[in-house]
Order: structure tokens, then sequence, then C-alpha cells
């Protein structure tokens, strides 16, 4: 199993290429409640077949591309989830890569660089802000080799 991420993607200041491979590893923390995956990035599948027939010592480098985490960790229950644990680290780096990733801050009032408080609960403000944007949309991250 692996993700195809279609889109152009910059592997060196220039160069690109039309697509990437991601082949995930996992693994379950002892206690069960948190899957983390461990994502190796190749310019294709081929490339991927390529790098696993070599020799260890002759390997080259899968790629790294800004965006694409090397590990994501995500909580898990297999009471809820299930034990298809591979099917749900692909899920779970899917939507990881296709959503913006978002925390709350505080609104800053720009003319006293304070956080602005909301007159009528005497409680700061908050705001949605985009801290990683998401690397491709849904419809480009694709489940294949599923086999």
């Amino acid at each position: 199993m692996a993700l195809l991420i279609e889109k152009n993607i910059e592997v060196f200041p220039g160069i690109t290429i039309p697509q990437v491979y991601v082949r995930l590893e996992y693994t379950v923390d002892e206690y069960g409640v948190k899957l983390t995956s461990g994502n190796t990035v190749y310019s294709s599948r081929e490339a991927y077949e390529e790098q696993k027939n070599l020799e260890f010592i002759r390997k080259g480098d899968p790629l790294s591309i800004y965006g694409i985490p090397h590990f994501i960790s995500f909580p898990y229950n297999k009471d809820i989830e299930g034990i298809d644990v591979l099917e749900i680290s692909h899920e779970n780096v899917k939507h990881y890569l296709s959503t913006d990733q978002t925390e709350q801050q505080p609104v800053i009032d720009p003319s006293t660089g304070q956080p602005e408080i909301d007159p009528s609960t005497g409680e700061i403000i908050y705001e949605t802000v985009i801290i990683i944007p998401k690397f491709a949309q849904d419809t480009s991250i694709f489940i294949v080799d599923v086999d």
C-alpha cells in the first residue's frame, strides 16, 4: 500500500516532477493509543521498486519534500477504528496532507500589541490561523497498491 500524490512538486530549485510515491511504515505505541507513520517519498513506484532491489549499502536517498513530514503521529483506538492499522495509517496521512493544520491564536490589537478583549465577556478573542498549509488537494492523493 502507498500514497500517490499527483501535482507538480519542486524537488530541487527549478526542478519539478508531476507526482510522488509515498511508502508508509507504522508503529503503535506500547499503550495502543498512538499510531506513528514513517513516510518515505520516491519520485515514482518504479523508483521505489528500483531502490528496494538494490543492496542496502548502495541505496540512494529517498526524496525529502517540503510539506511531507518524515513522521506523523495520530491518536488511535483499536476498539473504535479497528485493527487494519496499515489502512488507517494511509487514511490518516492522506487526511493530514490534504488539510490545513491550524491553531487558535489571540487576536492582537495592532495599536497596543496586546490581545483584544471581547467587551461583553471580558475574554480574549481568538482566531483560527493556518500554521501549515495543506500539501495537496484530497482529490490529488490516491491510496494505491492495495493488494
